[in-house]
Parts: C-alpha cells; structure tokens; sequence
C-alpha cells in the first residue's frame, strides 16, 4: 500500500503547499495529490494559486509523484472504444486462448502504463461479446492510431464504434 498527501490548493497559499510537501516526504509519504480548478477564482472563495506553477515549485522542493485531482464540474473528455470479434476469432476458444493473446496483452499492457488506456475490458457475462476501452487521447484520430499497432486489430478484434465520452461525474478521493 502507498500512502500520499494532499495538498489542497483551495485552502493553502503556495508557499504553505510547498512546505507541506516537504513535511510529508520527510513524514514518509510516497506520493502527492493536489486540487485543481479553472480561473478566475475569487477572495471570498479562499485560495487558488496557479496549480501547474505549484506543481514546478514542488518539483524543486521534493522528488516525490504528484497527480492532479479534478473536482466535479471540472469535465474530463475520454474516449470509448467498443472492440467486436473479428473474422480471426475462434469461438471454440476463451480470450486468453485466442492466437496471439501474449502479444495482444502485452501491447494493451504498454498503452496503459504509457497512460493512454484508462481502463478496458470485455463486457457481457462470461468472456463478454465486445470488449470496451476508454481512451486518454485528443482525438478520435489518435485513437485509431493508438490501437492500429495491436497485433489483433481488424484480425482477432475490430473496432466497432468510438464515441467521445464527457465524465461529469467520479466517486470522490484520490486517484487510485
């Protein structure tokens, strides 16, 4: 288990957020979160420096990893991407037991710890029909480009609808 801080922009100054990140490496923890909002913001709100500036000022004060936490209302623009059997696909076979499935994986593997896969699956009971992915991409260009490298693309796998996806709404907390 990894434990981090949050620093929380809308009630501290930056210097005070630089301070407190100082004190939680020193404390031990192994990781920092921090709010972030769209300007202006007004007095009568509290604070809200300039996040992006405080998180070059935490990169000078600590070697510790900081992610951004964005708060509702503050939408994020995804991509989902639905992935039908191919001609390529033995129905006689599970997923994992398809031709290639190493290479597959491994790939899939690669876009998610690059940051591009959020999160993908195959959706329906038992080894699903389809398999669903959401993207962290521009475009819906970059998103064929990501995936045309996928050693199952238009084979074991085609791609049968990408649609951009607004996330409105998350559970609240830090990133897992």
């Amino acid at each position: 288990m990894r434990l981090g801080y949050f620093l929380s922009s809308e009630e501290h100054a930056p210097s005070a957020l630089l301070e407190q990140a100082e004190l939680a490496q020193s404390a031990g923890f192994e990781a920092l979160w921090i709010s972030d909002h769209f300007h202006p913001w007004n007095r009568e709100q509290g604070q809200s420096p300039f996040v992006w500036a405080v998180i070059g000022g935490l990169s000078r004060v600590t070697d510790l990893s900081v992610a951004r936490r964005r708060f509702a209302g503050v939408a994020e623009r995804w991509f989902l991407v639905t992935r039908a059997k191919g001609p390529a696909w033995d129905h006689a076979r599970p997923r994992r037991e398809q031709a290639g499935w190493p290479e597959h994986a491994a790939f899939m593997d690669a876009l998610a710890a690059a940051g591009v896969v959020v999160l993908g699956g195959p959706v329906g009971p038992g080894d699903g029909e389809d398999a669903l992915l959401v993207l962290d991409v521009a475009d819906e260009a970059a998103v064929h480009a990501s995936l045309a490298g996928d050693p199952w693309s238009g084979t074991v796998l085609t791609t049968s609808r990408v649609a951009p996806w607004t996330v409105l709404l998350r559970r609240p907390g830090p990133p897992a």
